[in-house]
């Protein structure tokens, strides 16, 4: 299924096999919020039939909090705050806490695109798990799963 605002189909697409799709194919893309939009395209393809669900969402930036540590925790994102040093997950167990940027990061930040795909190769199928942290940045509460 092709979705999008292009009229001449160069959108976003989505695709399932029978057995993923049953009850929980999902897959959203987030539209501008502006005048440009005004007509939504979908093209299912190979005789998929479905349910198209448009959810207007209206963005409030939010703030940051500070812990008593001078800490800043929230989502990742904020252009005017810049990023968090504790960043908003949801740990293996379901609890919704902060890991610390530097422990996702996992590492140095690539230096080029070819330094990326050396970093993506030398990590591929290795997954890492980092402590999740109540807004105070010291009292774990799970665990998060990366890779």
């Amino acid at each position: 299924m092709n979705f999008g605002t292009d009229a001449a189909g160069n959108n976003p697409s989505g695709s399932w096999d029978a057995a993923s799709a049953i009850g929980h194919a999902r897959t959203w893309y987030d539209f501008p919020l502006n005048d440009s939009v005004d007509t939504l395209y979908v093209t299912p393809a190979g005789g998929f039939t479905g349910t198209v669900t448009i959810q207007y969402v209206n963005y409030v930036p939010t703030r940051l909090g500070v812990n008593a540590h001078g800490q800043t925790y929230g989502v990742s994102g904020s252009a005017d705050q810049g990023e968090p040093d504790l960043v908003a997950v949801t740990a293996t167990n379901g609890k919704d806490g902060y890991a610390y940027a530097t422990d996702l990061q996992g590492g140095p930040l690539p230096t080029s695109p070819a330094d990326a795909i050396t970093q993506q190769q030398a990590n591929q199928g290795r997954t890492r798990t980092v402590p999740v942290y109540d807004s105070d940045g010291t009292t774990v509460i799970g665990g998060f799963t990366i890779g």
